[in-house]
């Protein structure tokens, strides 16, 4: 998608001081997102919430091509 991790907490609604080392914590595992950011990251980067909930890569594939994003089930 090409965003940065300034750019895609902004754009999820993060505080822009501090959007980019929260959304690299998330990356890392360091620090899990609450619901609703999760949400709002899910929106922005066109994926299903459950998306985010996937143990493996397969399973992450198969939410997303069985769930709409934008669906009420997706986000």
């Amino acid at each position: 998608m090409g965003l940065s991790q300034r750019k895609l907490g902004v754009l999820a609604g993060l505080d822009p001081s501090v959007a980019s080392k929260r959304v690299n914590r998330y990356e890392q595992g360091i620090h899990l997102p609450d619901y609703s950011t999760l949400t709002a990251l899910a929106r922005v980067l066109g994926r299903p919430v459950a998306y985010f909930y996937a143990d493996s890569e397969a399973l992450a594939v198969w939410i997303e091509g069985f769930v709409e994003p934008g669906s009420d089930d997706g986000h």
